[in-house]
């Protein structure tokens, strides 16, 4: 099969297209962990590369993903009451607000600050996170405002 000339010349520019989004994806992320590297050593908390250190759907799931995604934080190991936690900016209010609900809870978090995109990816654990589920009991349900409006009927 012979592959004409133009088409050749336009899937090789396609494809070094893709390899440079590729690289210039790399170098992007490469920045915004050095990035989180400076933002730790300023702050004096350590910092942690998400894309080495594996994240635990049991951590993940102790804090609900809305304030997580609110506070730029995500659990990524806990074992027993201590909880490792991982934040774009440990020095938000949100956080904050996080770290003393889970200390009200007895948990011990171990704050780390990471990248934004680090944390991001992890977020992506939520959906392997189980809903909580009611038991089939048999029974019926029904909330006050549905037993007011069957009054009225």
């Amino acid at each position: 099969m012979i592959i004409p000339r133009g088409i050749l010349i336009r899937i090789m520019a396609e494809s070094n297209k893709s390899g440079l989004q590729r690289k210039l994806q790399e170098i992007n992320r490469a920045a915004e962990e050095r990035d989180a590297e400076r933002r730790a050593k300023k702050l004096g908390i350590p910092y942690v590369d998400l894309r080495k250190t594996p994240a635990s759907i049991k951590a993940v799931e102790v804090i609900p993903e809305e304030a997580a995604k609110k506070a730029g934080l995500v659990a990524i190991q806990i074992s027993d009451r201590s909880i490792a936690i991982a934040a774009v900016d440990p020095s938000t209010p949100e956080t904050r607000e996080v770290i003393q609900s889970l200390e009200r809870e007895r948990y011990v978090p171990k704050l780390f600050v990471a990248s934004r995109l680090a944390i991001e990816q992890v977020w992506h654990l939520y959906g392997f996170v189980a809903h909580e589920t009611k038991k089939i009991t048999g029974e019926v349900e029904i909330g006050q405002k549905r037993l007011e409006e069957l009054r009225q009927k």
